[in-house]
């Protein structure tokens, strides 16, 4: 997490963490908090007030918290869109989760966190689904649509699936997606930061698996 382009993604993280802690009374809690903040300029004395422990105490709490996402084994949620064909969402998964140990062998670690994917059931449900998703402009949306099999927006993968009707596809493309989420987990760098050690490497791995299927 480099401050310089992830503070808000951070922030967010934080505010995830505490909101699981307040068990049901999430929404009284920050309305609270933001009450307090009037009285309380400096706002720890208002957190504390609030949610019920000291940001001292919390930020403790939310190191362990976030190692442990950070080391939780993958959790993939493949959703269909209407128009995908049955069994397409579930072949895909398995595709998914099948690659996980060659990465694991190759790289020493398997994709980690969360991730809700998208399956989408031709190109123009596709460039709504990234419109919905990513909150971007029709055409921008239509635009991303033209140049990629998916777009990633935070945890939320946007999937093409239309044309991945052979086995042999769906393996290939699952592997190249998850082999890019492992490449930005393993480097710790948005996928545009270059690396070319590590991308060289996984250049050889995409090849070797594709040979072998």
């Amino acid at each position: 997490m480099d401050k310089k382009y992830h503070t808000y993604q951070m922030a967010d993280a934080m505010v995830i963490c505490l909101m699981q802690q307040q068990k049901g009374k999430e929404l009284s809690s920050l309305l609270q908090y933001f009450r307090l903040l009037k009285d309380h300029p400096d706002g720890e004395e208002a957190f504390e007030q609030a949610f019920g422990l000291s940001y001292g105490s919390f930020l403790k709490k939310f190191r362990a918290w976030y190692d442990g996402e950070l080391h939780r084994p993958a959790e993939l949620a493949f959703r269909a869109r209407d128009g995908v064909p049955a069994g397409r969402a579930e072949a895909l998964h398995e595709q998914a989760l099948a690659v996980q140990p060659l990465l694991k062998q190759s790289f020493g670690q398997e994709v980690h966190g969360r991730y809700d994917v998208v399956v989408c059931a031709n190109p123009e449900d596709y460039a709504v689904a990234i419109e919905e998703t990513c909150a971007v402009p029709k055409e921008k949306a239509q635009e991303l649509a033209q140049d990629s099999l998916w777009v990633s927006n935070a945890g939320t993968i946007v999937l093409h699936a239309d044309e991945l009707t052979d086995r042999r596809q769906q393996q290939y493309a699952m592997a190249t997606l998850m082999a890019r989420l492992l490449r930005v987990q393993i480097s710790g760098r948005p996928e545009d930061h270059t690396d070319a050690a590590l991308d060289a490497r996984f250049e050889t791995f995409l090849k070797n698996y594709a040979r072998h299927l």
